[in-house]
């Protein structure tokens, strides 16, 4: 299984990216919503793990561009914050949502 990680919180990747490893699973990260566009248009990724509020671009941001490119991955985004108002955008952008 090959994972996209894109988060800004450096701790975080380095927990998520070791226990991911742990499993025998590929992980790709990166540190901002624009490096995370800059994987996607390079490998195809089973699973992509997207902070919401990241710099230069946001995780809705990449969102909406795997779903104007046709990428079919199912994402998971994550949040520190209740964002569960803007649920008929995400179901439109084939992710699945959370709260940390």
């Amino acid at each position: 299984m090959k994972v996209l990680l894109a988060d800004d919180e450096v701790t975080y990747r380095t927990v998520v990216m070791r226990e991911c490893k742990k499993q025998g699973v590929d992980v790709r990260c990166a540190n901002n919503g624009e490096e995370a566009i800059e994987w996607l248009k390079k490998e195809t990724f089973d699973v992509v793990l997207l902070d919401y509020s990241m710099p230069i671009k946001s995780g809705m941001d990449v969102a909406n561009y795997m779903s104007e490119n046709g990428i079919k991955s199912p994402i998971f985004m994550i949040s520190p914050r209740n964002l569960w108002n803007n649920l008929k955008s995400f179901a439109a952008l084939n992710f699945l949502y959370w709260t940390i």
